[in-house]
């Protein structure tokens, strides 16, 4: 496995920067959620979830 605190990091940085997010960052953030079970983790999840979800379907309604 991991180093959490790094692919927490990454995760933050990635939100923070509007950067494209892949299903392997929601795979991610779903490990560290589950693997800490701390309160912050799970809101990480939640947020990489849902900004996941918006740029999914921004890309759809485009084409």
């Amino acid at each position: 496995m991991r180093n959490v605190t790094l692919m927490r990091s990454v995760l933050r940085e990635k939100l923070a920067i509007n950067e494209e997010l892949t299903p392997e960052d929601l795979a991610t953030a779903t490990e560290i959620a589950q693997r800490t079970q701390h309160m912050e983790d799970k809101l990480l999840y939640t947020h990489i979830k849902r900004e996941y979800t918006a740029q999914k379907t921004k890309k759809q309604t485009a084409e």
